[in-house]
């Protein structure tokens, strides 16, 4: 689950740190996965550092590191884009395109109708 505020889902030393206390248990080459996905999210710049000392948007990326990391069939994301500027908003939703092609189940909570455009394939309005 990845929630709009991420200062309540962010709680080690490290981003490097944070994404393995989520991979999923028995991966192999943990830290070689870990780095992978947060390449994958722009984040390997940062992987020594603080995640309190991440920006709004950079605090996004890395929880969704997160969920990622844990291997699951079914992500819950919560206003996933918010903070992101728009060029990694473009690559969040690749990446959730990516993944929901792979099979991952995928239910996003969100007013960004940019996102919803590129990656979503039903809508339900409230």
């Amino acid at each position: 689950m990845v929630m709009q505020d991420t200062g309540n889902q962010l709680f080690t030393e490290s981003v490097l740190d944070e994404v393995l206390i989520s991979l999923k248990k028995g991966t192999a080459n943990e830290k070689e996965t870990a780095m992978e996905i947060i390449r994958n999210l722009d984040l390997a710049d940062f992987a020594d550092r603080h995640p309190q000392s991440l920006s709004g948007g950079q605090k996004q990326r890395l929880a969704i590191a997160c969920a990622l990391a844990s291997g699951r069939d079914l992500l819950l994301l919560d206003e996933p884009t918010s903070g992101l500027d728009y060029v990694h908003m473009k690559e969040t939703a690749a990446l959730l395109e990516k993944l929901r092609s792979m099979g991952t189940t995928i239910l996003v909570v969100t007013h960004d109708s940019e996102l919803i455009r590129a990656c979503c394939t039903r809508r339900i309005t409230v």
